[in-house]
């Protein structure tokens, strides 16, 4: 959103820019991005199924009946957009994705350090975002959500548990899908992660594990503190903080 932050309508949030200013359902910028989807052809998945009629307009072939369907699969779409794996509308370079021992310059050896990176979620630049490949759940501490000013009520109810290596358990407040943008322009990856937010706050702000990395096609190395991924203008980069 390019208006000045202080004067927008800070009861109303949109999901599609992380941001406060107007409802998702109200953001014109979501409506032409799910045109150009359609238009692409890449939500043939979720077609929304015609329902039978009683108009009166024999078999609901009239122009409104049209305008009317057209209108219903809009909605189904405008409501199912989140459900849909962001690794289907990316496009990327054919460029392998490498490492080389140029990548470890300015990496102080010998270390076990954690990948430790920086990127875009929503519309806040996030740091502290600890890279870990060995869970299956994005992690958002609520600490870090009420700093982003997302307000608690945006959140989707879960009553699933997490459970840590000791087996002890919390149960999350809720989860919430944002987008992610990794690396710098020209060449940036984005995909929506779908963040378990647990109470608290933590030395890390977020924790992205499998989820967000495979859908960047994100490869890891410790060793080089560095984290890679394929983008339409060619390989990008997250560099460990």
């Amino acid at each position: 959103m390019r208006s000045d932050p202080s004067r927008r309508n800070q009861k109303k949030y949109c999901r599609f820019h992380g941001d406060v200013g107007h409802h998702t359902k109200d953001c014109a910028d979501l409506k032409d991005e799910i045109e150009r989807v359609i238009l692409e052809g890449r939500l043939q998945e979720l077609k929304a199924e015609r329902r039978p009629r009683n108009d009166g307009h024999g078999g609901g072939d009239s122009r409104r009946s049209q305008k009317d369907y057209a209108h219903e699969a809009r909605g189904v779409y405008h409501e199912r957009f989140w459900s849909v794996s962001a690794v289907k509308i990316l496009r990327f370079s054919s460029a392998d994705v490498a490492f080389n021992e140029d990548d470890a310059s300015g990496v102080h050896f010998p270390h076990n350090d954690a990948l430790v990176v920086e990127a875009m979620i929503g519309n806040h630049t996030v740091c502290r975002i600890l890279v870990d490949n060995g869970s299956s759940v994005d992690l958002l501490y609520s600490d870090y959500l009420e700093k982003m000013g997302i307000p608690k009520e945006q959140l989707e109810k879960t009553s699933r548990p997490l459970y840590g290596f000791t087996g002890d358990s919390v149960i999350p407040q809720g989860t919430i899908r944002l987008p992610i943008t990794a690396g710098e322009k020209p060449r940036q990856a984005t995909t929506v992660a779908n963040f378990v937010v647990i109470k608290g706050g933590s030395q890390y702000n977020t924790v992205t594990r499998r989820p967000t990395l495979q859908a960047l096609r994100a490869i890891t190395s410790i060793y080089h503190q560095k984290v890679k991924f394929p983008t339409p203008n060619g390989v990008g980069e997250m560099k460990s903080n």
